[in-house]
């Protein structure tokens, strides 16, 4: 209840992102001439406050800068991308929200086990050994869920197959989506692993 809240604080990092949050996009607060020479055309921008938890406006923007980059920079062209999602029970995501090497490592074993499984699918198919196959992956840590409560989870977009060497030339192999009861037994791999 409110009552219970009267008299504690919050963070100072929290404080003053928040500050800055109220301060973002003001021009009272400072900002930018910006002028075209070419149409002659004069436009002022206020200073953003570069916050990653509060500011809705500088978060998206971040967002979209990023995402255009993975997009047009880092992903293949022509290939098909799943997502993966791991999110930890109750007491496990506590442990993640205090330890940045414990978030690590659990990071390691799932990208692990899936780039494990998508290899051990495309050997049999392909006949080669799991070794020769190269998978690719990217993964967005999150801290919190949607009612900004503790829960580090994990979005890795995966090459939905994996990439291989023949006669000098780079292949490419589509892997289909785990079924149902692969998707258990990754499940159950990974809890039992982490």
């Amino acid at each position: 209840s409110a009552a219970n809240q009267v008299g504690k604080t919050v963070p100072k990092f929290v404080r003053r992102e928040f500050e800055k949050y109220l301060a973002c996009g003001i021009l009272e607060n400072g900002f930018v001439r910006v002028y075209c020479h070419q149409c002659r055309h004069e436009k002022v921008v206020a200073f953003s406050c570069k916050c990653r938890g509060f500011c809705p406006s500088c978060t998206a923007r971040r967002m979209n800068d990023l995402a255009f980059h993975i997009v047009n920079k880092v992903l293949p062209e022509k290939v098909d991308v799943r997502q993966w999602v791991l999110s930890m029970p109750y007491t496990v995501r506590f442990v993640l929200a205090h330890k940045p090497k414990v978030t690590c490592k659990v990071l390691k074993i799932f990208t692990r086990t899936i780039s494990a499984w998508l290899k051990n699918k495309a050997k049999h198919e392909l006949s080669i050994s799991a070794q020769d196959l190269k998978t690719g992956a990217i993964t967005f840590i999150q801290k919190a869920g949607d009612a900004a409560n503790a829960n580090t989870h994990y979005h890795t977009l995966f090459c939905s197959g994996v990439c291989y060497e023949k006669d000098g030339k780079c292949l490419w192999h589509v892997v289909e989506a785990p079924t149902t009861e692969e998707q258990k037994k990754l499940v159950v791999k990974l809890m039992l692993t982490i």
